[in-house]
């Protein structure tokens, strides 16, 4: 969004400006590559070649097709929402596991009584880590990657809301109204969580309110990569195949423990999580230890 001026000015501009270029010269080069490809002969079946081969054959007018920069424009897209999410949602999970060491304990007790003795789960596995998928989950309520929703009105409505003496009552919407959803204090809400403070995987075992639980968005334009980052109906999830085969080999430890003297569970996962609120919700202190398991 800078101008390029800008970049003679300020260092961070410039180096946004430089990792830019950098970027678009690399995504060129894997567009290149993958065009001298013969797809019968050497089929890969991923994300990027199913935007390329989309954007050479799908289209009979030549005015549809993607221009270079849109085709860069959806793969930047995609590399940044599959990254960042993931290492954001990872970066907290493994942070409350150090907290809390019993659930860390239980949750590898539940991944090697699934792995069923191999080093690394296959695809047919990996529905069997329900507990794995739990903790993630829980990590997001505590932590979801953005804070807030914005939405707009698609039509006039109202928002039932229920009063002190159990009344409803319905507040106006008119269309094209902006409305802030809190995802933060949704997450949090004694009304729909029970304990809500406190980090307990368990609640996803069972039955639990999922009108309530929204780090993916919801409804028609939810999140698209819901589908990469958990497991559902036999779709594998990058996040709980990495803590099955790290939790497997490493127990994951506070780096000073004895900076934590004294302090309750709340009082440790707020030093040890401190976060900031800007574009999204960002760790701004994690340092942890990983203990090699005998």
């Amino acid at each position: 969004m800078a101008p390029e001026w800008l970049s003679h000015l300020f260092l961070m501009v410039r180096e946004a400006h430089e990792s830019f270029r950098d970027l678009q010269l690399y995504m060129e080069g894997m567009v290149s590559e993958r065009q001298q490809i013969n797809f019968n002969e050497t089929p890969r079946h991923d994300l990027f070649n199913a935007l390329l081969i989309g954007n050479e054959d799908s289209w009979d007018n030549i005015s549809d097709k993607f221009t270079d920069q849109q085709l860069f424009a959806n793969m930047f897209l995609f590399l940044l929402a599959g990254h960042e999410t993931t290492a954001h949602s990872l970066a907290y999970t493994l942070g409350l596991l150090a907290i809390h060491e019993d659930e860390q304990e239980k949750l590898y007790r539940h991944i090697i009584d699934n792995l069923g003795g191999v080093e690394i789960p296959s695809y047919e596995q990996m529905g069997r880590f329900s507990y794995v998928l739990a903790t993630f989950y829980e990590a997001l309520r505590l932590f979801p990657i953005v804070p807030a929703l914005s939405k707009q009105a698609a039509e006039d409505t109202t928002i039932p809301k229920r009063k002190s003496d159990g009344g409803i009552e319905h507040i106006p919407v008119p269309k094209d109204s902006h409305i802030l959803l809190n995802i933060i204090a949704l997450h949090y809400h004694p009304k729909y969580w029970s304990d809500p403070e406190k980090f307990d995987p368990s609640r996803f075992l069972g039955e639990w309110n999922r009108d309530a639980y929204v780090p993916f968005s919801g409804g028609m334009r939810a999140c698209i990569g819901r589908r990469f980052a958990e497991v559902e109906k036999a779709f594998i999830s990058q996040a709980v195949a990495l803590l099955v085969v790290l939790l497997k080999h490493y127990k994951i430890e506070m780096k000073d423990p004895e900076e934590y003297t004294g302090l309750d569970v709340l009082q440790k996962r707020a030093r040890l999580l401190r976060s900031r609120t800007h574009l999204n919700l960002g760790p701004t202190h994690e340092p942890l230890v990983f203990r090699k398991r005998e």
